[in-house]
């Protein structure tokens, strides 16, 4: 083993320690070890620098603070002991002159901190200092001293760093040097930097103490959010992948059971012309001396036989998706037909009433599956109302036929409305849901529409709608 992966492996064993900590499920730390280690550097170093800014900026103010609030006292207890006429003096640097002015002075030497002043007149020259060797010395050349002549209060952190201080040192002390202006000159106050520094050290590494601290619990709660978040979306992709399984199987089983409806559907669509098939082909038996009266049983018999095998193929068509195909033909046939056909069933004994108009219906179709469409419509009417009577009406409107059948049943729910025509929804136990969805199928193939409606009388309306053609049809 390499010593790269040895650190790995320590980091990693770290990492989960300090999840821990936070109360981390190390089931899921498995997954999440690569994001949570790519964060951890990334949020590390971000959250480091920005603490570090801050920090750096915070003790930046405060030793400027502690300065600035140092001089501010320097320059008050100085001016306090200089006093007022301070300029006079100054004015007439002689032995008398020099001598107040030392004398005023001994308050402010006398502090614990202090080690030397001297006092600057107006030309910058030295008029006095706690060394005497150092009276009338001139520093024309300290642009810091012309300032705090001018009124402000100035400090030096190595004052004998400079060429004007560099034959004059303090051995042994470290010294900050405040330069306070007085009345046409100044003051220049030497002290012991140690105490002030060991101040500034001591506030410093609080703000740093307080910095890290801080960076540290804004880092711990950075990797807890993600943590938490990205736990969460594991979480939830792991459940959607669950749910994506158990929704194909679902799929599978509505599919399955969607093909057994189906399966019951065409079953019931083919009973029924079926039945027709027997009781014909029984009459066709008590009727064996009358030839003729046969030849026309015979001749139902093969109608309803084409119309199932009809059926059959336009259904494997569907089933393969093949495109509709549509051809001139009256719509005054396929209703006919179905209602004779329905007639022969002999299944239910509801009265049939058919009104078509003495002109010619034409429109483009496929006379397979308007049959189908009709004859399903008319044994949902039956359905609805066993025992009374149906009407089949086909009138005229602009450009277009409506074809309606009527029945006087309890009428469609309320709250169902257009929700009829899709596939599976049904109102009745025994009921498939499929007939008026493949009818609705139909209509919207035939470029028409297939409505229903209560009546005001009682009873449900399905209207189908197509677009008249120009011929005739066949």
């Amino acid at each position: 083993m390499t010593s790269g992966t040895v650190k790995a492996s320590g980091a990693g064993r770290a990492t989960r320690r300090f999840l821990n900590l936070f109360g981390a499920d190390t089931t899921v730390i498995g997954r999440l070890a690569t994001p949570a280690l790519a964060f951890t550097s990334i949020a590390l170093v971000l959250v480091a620098l920005g603490i570090s800014v801050m920090a750096w900026a915070a003790t930046s103010y405060y030793r400027s603070a502690i300065i600035e609030r140092e001089g501010t006292l320097i320059r008050e207890f100085v001016q306090s002991r200089a006093g007022q006429d301070i300029a006079s003096l100054l004015a007439s640097p002689d032995d008398a002159a020099r001598a107040e002015v030392g004398r005023r002075m001994e308050d402010v030497l006398a502090l614990s901190e202090v080690v030397r002043i001297n006092v600057f007149d107006q030309s910058r020259e030295v008029v006095w200092s706690s060394r005497a060797d150092l009276m009338g010395q001139s520093h024309g050349d300290d642009q810091v001293l012309a300032r705090s002549i001018d009124g402000d209060v100035m400090h030096v952190a190595e004052p004998f760093a400079r060429s004007s201080h560099a034959e004059t040192p303090i051995d042994a002390i470290e010294t900050i040097e405040f330069y306070v202006p007085l009345d046409s000159g100044a003051a220049g106050v030497y002290r012991n930097a140690a105490p002030l520094e060991r101040t500034l050290a001591r506030g410093s590494a609080l703000i740093w103490l307080a910095a890290g601290i801080g960076g540290l619990l804004l880092y711990a709660a950075l990797l807890w959010l993600f943590l938490r978040v990205h736990s969460q979306k594991a979480d939830i992709e792991h459940a959607l992948v669950r749910l994506s399984a158990e929704h194909r199987h679902l799929i599978q089983m509505e599919k399955l059971s969607g093909m057994g409806r189906l399966v019951g559907e065409i079953a019931h669509q083919l009973n029924s012309p079926l039945v027709g098939v027997i009781n014909t082909a029984e009459l066709a038996e008590r009727h064996a001396d009358d030839p003729e009266r046969v030849r026309q049983l015979l001749s139902n018999i093969k109608a309803s036989g084409y119309h199932c095998r009809d059926f059959v193929g336009r259904v494997l068509d569907l089933g393969r998706e093949a495109g509709t195909e549509l051809v001139p033909l009256d719509l005054r046939a396929p209703a006919a037909e179905m209602v004779n056909l329905y007639r022969q069933t002999g299944s239910h004994r509801a009265e049939i009433i058919l009104n078509l108009p003495a002109d010619p219906a034409p429109v483009l179709g496929d006379i397979v599956l308007l049959r189908h469409l009709v004859f399903n419509l008319i044994s949902n009417a039956a359905q609805a109302a066993p025992e009374l009577p149906i009407e089949v009406v086909l009138e005229a409107g602009e450009g277009q036929w409506r074809l309606s059948v009527q029945d006087r049943g309890p009428g469609l729910p309320g709250d169902l409305g257009d929700r009829v025509f899709e596939a599976f929804v049904t109102t009745r136990r025994e009921g498939t849901g499929l007939g008026l969805a493949i009818a609705r199928y139909v209509a919207v193939a035939h470029h028409g529409q297939l409505r229903a409606q209560n009546r005001d009388g009682g009873g449900a309306s399905f209207e189908l709608v197509l677009p008249a053609s120009a011929g005739e049809g066949n």
